[in-house]
């Protein structure tokens, strides 16, 4: 007999669509090396190609990159490193000067990164290898696209794992891919498109608690992806804490993720003297743990983490555009409002295992970038650390979320809250994408002499000339795929996405609790 069909699966089937969508529009909107640190990302891939071995720190990148580096238009914090290179700002405004590679003696700086995104990113970077430079740039955007839409389901299924409703098991990833900051994160050549799925996936199998063996796999390929990922070691004990697992289980786990990515580890160890081999950790092992104690306390937390906020919430790639300072207001707020919830529920006594692993993830992995920061301090006197790195944990920030508001509100007032907060994240990323993002990679403004981004009225998309003048401009530079038509059709995939985000969104706010969008069959109780 066969299965009947279930709705959310269909309503779950477009959200990933749209996800795909939207993120195929970043990947051609956004200029070459726009993404955070891409060119290094991409350099690695292709000195992996080319010499069958994972590069060193001090080994070089390829004249070809050096020449696009020297060809296009960079953030103003690549353009630092150098010499010759032109930001966004000055590109539309000066002449070419002609490309002096000698000048430019760049490295492998992102060799400290793990391998594994960089073993999958051969496979298309092999397949399109006679192409030009900016086609195989896109097409390793795109790969990475996909890899991130994983997020979607994940998302699905840790949200009827954990939500006291099954509407939520749809809002959690339409709130995900409706996220700005999320789609700007992704749509680059680097390995946090990987890191994300994995990292929800580790999450999925402690909290079903059932395959050890599972669990040591998934945490070992994501260990090898990121190693941030260290900070979720600590989990697994906790598992057997909580009485979810045995500690033979625990074991079992353990034992599997170290065998596969203990060797990667032990190798950053002895070359660098730190366990992670990440270059700033690399550069504070000769600090003793007083002096980072000390650190510790002698740094400006307030502001330390107003920027580490402001870097998860949204920023314009790595020309760090930002916008309007209420915007960010507005969305700490909500958080703020939902750890109040949260505290309600633990006061409550409602805070079960499921949601305690979940916090601990997030507070782990909070734990880890406050210790980057601590190193960033002692290394280069600049206390921060980048907010983006949060979205490892974008599933359970989002689950934690919810939880707030259901304790402040209950599950039923709380659907229409997270519906609510879905369309400001749409807002906003329609507002970044066309008059932020778009404008300035395109020309249509710049920074002052102050250092704000002009503002571009709304009334120059109504003109033809300025539309098409913009849709030239994303195509120079860009691979011979990306012409206007190619740009165009990406924008309309990205508008249909969206628009049907915001219209599902709307229908949560709208509904009456008893009758949900789609027919449910067998959901849970609320609490």
């Amino acid at each position: 007999m066969l299965k009947k069909f279930d709705p959310n699966h269909r309503v779950l089937f477009l959200i990933w669509v749209a996800f795909l969508a939207r993120g195929t529009f970043y990947s051609v909107q956004q200029p070459s090396w726009e993404g955070f640190d891409e060119w290094a990302h991409f350099a690695r891939i292709q000195f992996l190609f080319d010499n069958h071995r994972s590069p060193t720190r001090n080994d070089p990148i390829s004249d070809e990159i050096k020449l696009s580096l020297l060809s296009v238009p960079l953030s103003a914090h690549a353009v630092i490193d150098i010499a010759g290179a032109v930001t966004h700002d000055q590109y539309w405004k000066i002449p070419r000067a002609e490309a002096n590679l000698k000048a430019l003696q760049l490295k492998q700086y992102e060799a400290q990164q793990p391998p594994l995104y960089y073993w999958l990113s051969v496979i298309p970077y092999a397949a399109l290898e006679s192409s030009s430079l900016p086609t195989r740039v896109l097409a390793i955007r795109l790969f990475s696209v996909v890899i991130a839409s994983t997020t979607a389901p994940l998302a699905y299924a840790l949200a009827r794992v954990l939500m006291p409703l099954e509407r939520f098991a749809l809002l959690v990833p339409l709130l995900i891919a409706s996220l700005p900051g999320l789609s700007v994160n992704i749509c680059r050549v680097g390995n946090e498109c990987l890191a994300i799925p994995l990292t929800s996936a580790v999450l999925l199998v402690m909290l079903k608690a059932r395959h050890p063996k599972l669990l040591g796999t998934v945490l070992g390929a994501t260990l090898l992806t990121k190693a941030y990922a260290l900070a979720f070691l600590p989990l697994i004990p906790t598992m057997a804490i909580l009485r979810l697992w045995t500690w033979r289980k625990v074991f079992t786990s353990v034992a599997l993720a170290v065998l596969i990515s203990g060797w990667w580890y032990w190798g950053a160890f002895t070359t660098t003297g730190a366990l992670s081999g990440e270059q700033i950790d690399a550069a504070a092992t000769h600090f003793t743990l007083s002096q980072k104690l000390q650190a510790a306390r002698s740094i400006n937390w307030s502001a330390t983490i107003d920027t580490f906020l402001f870097t998860h919430i949204w920023v314009g790639g790595w020309s760090f555009l930002v916008v309007r300072s209420w915007m960010y207001r507005v969305v700490e707020s909500i958080a703020l409002v939902a750890a109040v919830g949260l505290v309600i529920l633990a006061w409550r006594r409602k805070f079960t295992s499921k949601l305690v692993l979940t916090s601990a993830m997030y507070i782990l992995l909070c734990a880890g970038l406050a210790y980057h920061a601590v190193t960033m301090s002692l290394v280069r006197n600049t206390p921060a650390t980048m907010g983006w790195y949060l979205y490892a944990c974008i599933i359970a920030e989002v689950s934690l979320l919810t939880w707030g508001l259901i304790g402040l509100a209950g599950a039923h007032a709380a659907v229409r809250a997270l519906a609510a907060i879905a369309c400001l994240a749409i807002a906003l990323d329609v507002y970044t994408v066309h008059f932020v993002l778009t404008s300035y990679y395109t020309g249509q403004i710049a920074h002052s002499a102050t250092g704000r981004l002009e503002a571009f009225p709304a009334a120059a998309f109504l003109k033809f000339d300025v539309v098409s003048e913009i849709v030239k401009r994303l195509a120079v530079n860009e691979s011979h795929l990306i012409g206007p038509a190619m740009i165009l059709g990406s924008w309309i995939g990205y508008a249909l996405g969206t628009g049907w985000l915001l219209v599902t969104a709307l229908r949560f706010i709208g509904i009456q609790i008893s009758k949900p969008p789609v027919p449910v069959e067998g959901s849970n109780s609320s609490p």
